[in-house]
């Protein structure tokens, strides 16, 4: 067949997202309640806000009960002071040694609780998640999914990502393509292949972008089965009316092939795959 020793260019697609390269997830740091929040969907933030507090009734408990014992010990060192004072001028001096002994421990005890008092006081402070970087909380319908309601530690609560900064395509590849796209880069000497692609919002105009990372392991997708991520550089300047998380189409450049491939390689791979 002629189409076999025509060459044309081979490009593997993609589909997914256009995003923010720089973004920082926020964790709830211990079980609580999302007690206030500061802020919702698609507002602007500065590195330190206030996003949101927690309340976690335990640490306040034990924050309370440690400051009345520190309290209680304090009181009892100014005592004993006394009574040693007092043992002192009367020169009782087995009754001034008991006291000093308890003054002694008694100090120790009101250090023990100071400590804990402040890691209490920390871990309190904590409750009051504030912004890692500027940017836009990407998060939707954050006063339904997080207002009064209980958090476990670990959790997820929000997202924070910077449109200000770099931006990138976030594709997912079917995995029976990973094969091409290695070959490419494996020829080419370096990963950064050429890449177009158009938004699904604007289908008739044509950006372009580099390839960047390549996932080392597959996710499974529920539409595409098994596929791999892959991340391309773009110049974000291009790309008139950009959102977080506009849904994109890419296809990379894995340089040249037949054109009988090109048209029918899915056919052969499917044959392949099935009939060794």
């Amino acid at each position: 067949c002629g189409l076999a020793f025509i060459p044309a260019e081979y490009r593997v697609e993609g589909t997914g997202q256009l995003m923010p390269s720089a973004r920082q997830e926020i964790f709830a740091p211990s079980d609580g309640e999302v007690v206030e929040l500061a802020v919702n969907g698609g507002d602007h933030v500065q590195q330190g806000d206030v996003l949101l507090k927690l309340r976690n009734d335990e640490l306040n408990t034990q924050q309370l009960d440690t400051r009345g014992r520190l309290a209680e010990k304090k009181q009892l060192l100014k005592t004993l002071e006394a009574g040693i004072a007092g043992a002192s001028r009367e020169s009782k001096r087995e009754e001034e040694i008991r006291l000093r002994g308890r003054y002694a421990q008694t100090a120790i005890e009101i250090r023990s609780l100071s400590q804990q008092l402040t890691e209490l006081e920390a871990q309190l402070e904590k409750l009051t998640l504030r912004a890692p970087i500027d940017g836009t909380i990407a998060t939707f319908q954050v006063e339904q999914l997080l207002l009064n309601r209980p958090v476990r530690r670990g959790e997820r609560l929000l997202e924070v990502m910077n449109e200000d900064g770099p931006w990138r395509l976030e594709l997912l590849l079917p995995e029976r393509r990973l094969g091409h796209l290695l070959e490419a880069t494996s020829e080419s000497g370096t990963n950064e292949l050429p890449v177009d692609f158009v938004l699904a919002t604007d289908p008739e105009s044509r950006y372009s972008g580099t390839l960047g990372d390549i996932a080392t392991r597959t996710n499974v997708s529920a539409t595409d089965g098994s596929v791999i991520d892959v991340h391309v550089s773009v110049d974000a300047d291009q790309i008139d009316g950009r959102r977080i998380g506009a849904e994109v189409r890419g296809k990379i450049n894995c340089g040249q092939k037949s054109l009988f491939y090109v048209l029918f390689g899915d056919v052969v791979e499917f044959a392949q795959s099935h009939l060794w």
